[in-house]
């Protein structure tokens, strides 16, 4: 017993040196959530990806884990605190491909796993791949730089086929401006790829999020710029010199942040997680001017009868579940023949009011939320006295709408996700 003690220690011991880290300490995964696994790699220096803040915002208000990983241990806030110069020729990553393997493997299959990597972070995703014995729903690499700085490492490893969708983004600009690393970067920073879809490209320019270049001022030397001219006057009167513009160049840390990379990235990681979501259906607003009455429904049976009755379709509200799910209520269409009114209601304090105001049910229309959760907006119950109209709204645009014409709030009656959510 003691012997075998031993060995047990001197091999803990022994794994300890080799990968300079203990083992991961792999978290509880919830099995009952769908919500996603996302991990941001940085590369040396904690630098990039952990900046994408645009993508880290919409996933947190969908309810996503979110980590933000060394390429040197796979666990949450660690750090390499390095220069992105050096350590260029050491290879840094085993631990984190140790770590990666026993945290990704142990991850529900109902979960969804996103996997963002900047430069050196970008390689060391790429390393863990083959040891992932599950379905990876996205992996995006942001110009991926092997050991020594080099493109040419990333590049000769191979995208697996357990990955659904690969994005590989690189540039091609040189050692100019704040370019670092790769050294190599005028190569082609294609990886071979055996993906369900691989979506690779260069991005030698800085873009906006809806994909138009970046321009900046052109210095008074660069006289090719696009507007560049000489001060002067002729008989029609004088006119100032100017610079120009030029598009801006990208480089390697540049990238993570860029406004287009972030849009593309944030639009890939939802197609992604679509397979994921119980399915959301649309919740109308509909209108009958000759009653003065608001309809709010989701049901296509209540649809179509509020269509067949002389109702128009407004505006969607938001995105309600079409069966019931964990923790959510039901949305219930009720109306009052005296008052020609429609009311939908989730709240058991409103339930209560409406059918003690003669309300009768008509149908569930879907599924709400009782209390806020991640990424999801309140829908509001309104009323008018002049027209006996009640009305439920979500859409910022609607409430505005109700309130410009009279109508006061009662109350929230749950909680429902934004329209882009089932468009």
């Amino acid at each position: 017993m003691k012997l075998d003690n031993m060995l047990t220690k001197i091999g803990a011991l022994l794994c300890t040196s080799l990968l300079g880290t203990e083992l991961a300490i792999v978290p509880a995964f919830a099995q009952s959530s769908s919500n996603a696994f996302v991990v941001f790699v940085n590369g040396s220096g904690d630098c990039c990806a952990g900046a994408m803040w645009d993508v880290k915002h919409r996933l947190e208000r969908q309810g996503a884990t979110i980590w933000t990983t060394s390429y040197a241990s796979f666990r949450d806030g660690s750090t390499t605190n390095k220069a992105p110069v050096v350590n260029l020729s050491i290879d840094m990553d085993n631990a984190f491909i140790l770590e990666a393997a026993q945290v990704l493997n142990s991850v529900p299959k109902n979960r969804p796993i996103i996997l963002v990597g900047h430069s050196y972070g970008g390689d060391s995703i790429l390393k863990v791949l083959p040891s992932i014995n599950r379905r990876v729903q996205l992996v995006v690499t942001i110009d991926p730089v092997g050991t020594g700085g080099f493109r040419q490492i990333a590049t000769s490893r191979r995208v697996p086929s357990n990955v659904d969708y690969f994005m590989n983004r690189w540039e091609e600009n040189g050692l100019e401006g704040r370019n670092i690393v790769p050294f190599d970067s005028r190569t082609n920073g294609s990886i071979p790829c055996s993906a369900g879809v691989c979506d690779q490209d260069s991005q030698n320019l800085a873009r906006n999020a809806d994909g138009s270049e970046i321009r900046v001022s052109c210095g008074a030397e660069e006289v090719t710029c696009e507007g560049w001219r000489l001060p002067g006057c002729n008989l029609g009167g004088c006119w100032k010199g100017s610079n120009g513009t030029k598009a801006r160049r990208m480089f390697h840390n540049d990238m993570p942040i860029d406004d287009s990379i972030q849009r593309t990235v944030s639009d890939k990681i939802q197609e992604q997680l679509a397979a994921f979501r119980p399915p959301l259906i649309p919740l109308w607003l509909y209108w009958n001017g000759q009653r003065e009455d608001n309809s709010t429904v989701a049901n296509p049976t209540s649809i179509n009868e509020q269509q067949q009755s002389g109702y128009v379709r407004v505006s969607i509200q938001g995105c309600i579940f079409a069966e019931q799910q964990p923790s959510t209520i039901p949305l219930r269409l009720f109306w009052n023949n005296g008052r020609s009114d429609n009311s939908t209601v989730a709240n058991p304090t409103s339930i209560d009011e409406q059918q003690q105001s003669d309300y009768v049910e008509a149908a569930i229309q879907g599924y709400v939320y009782p209390d806020q959760q991640p990424g999801t907006i309140p829908l509001r119950l309104f009323w008018n006295n002049g027209r006996s109209d009640n009305s439920t709204v979500a859409n910022p645009t609607s409430i505005n709408e109700q309130q410009q014409s009279g109508y006061v709030g009662a109350a929230i009656q749950g909680y429902v996700y934004p329209e882009n959510m089932c468009k």
